[in-house]
């Protein structure tokens, strides 16, 4: 960080794992010139954050981590890679045979991973699933779990669609 003769470079703390690389000032068309990361500002992320946590200012995107998620959405729609996410590969969610089919989590997916009829067990997609996290706590049955690292026990027999 001290030997960027650009003073670009943010040291962030090892429990961020969504974050911006590259934070030159210059307007997109310079940044891109120089820097292979560089943030050209484009407001995608600003668009997709669920959670409203990226502002743009200067030219760049910052995220506010007191209110990210770390749900990687950001990192995945970035198009030029400025915003990594760092969780990667991400777990996937499961939903257990206590799902009452309310559709709330295929209403908040972003990514069209959940689908199922009304009233009905509602499985995850995952090939799509991302796990970002949104689904598991507006689930008002907790019927939804992450797989993986993050697994948690919550109702029964977890499934997943292939």
């Amino acid at each position: 960080m001290e030997a960027c003769p650009r003073d670009v470079l943010v040291l962030e703390p090892a429990v961020h794992k969504v974050i911006v690389r590259c934070y030159s000032p210059q307007p997109g068309k310079i940044v891109k010139s120089v820097c292979s990361v560089g943030c050209i500002a484009c407001g995608i992320c600003e668009k997709v954050c669920p959670v409203d946590a990226i502002t743009q200012e200067d030219n760049l995107a910052y995220i506010d981590p007191n209110i990210c998620i770390e749900c990687g959405i950001c990192a995945s729609n970035c198009p030029v890679d400025t915003i990594t996410d760092d969780e990667l590969p991400r777990t996937t969610v499961l939903i257990s045979d206590a799902c009452n089919g309310c559709g709330i989590c295929e209403k908040i997916c972003p990514y069209e991973a959940a689908h199922g009829e009304l009233k009905e067990l509602h499985t995850i997609d995952s090939q799509r699933c991302t796990g970002c996290g949104l689904c598991p706590p507006r689930c008002p049955v907790d019927a939804i779990t992450f797989t993986g690292p993050k697994a948690v026990t919550i109702g029964d027999s977890p499934r997943t669609e292939e």
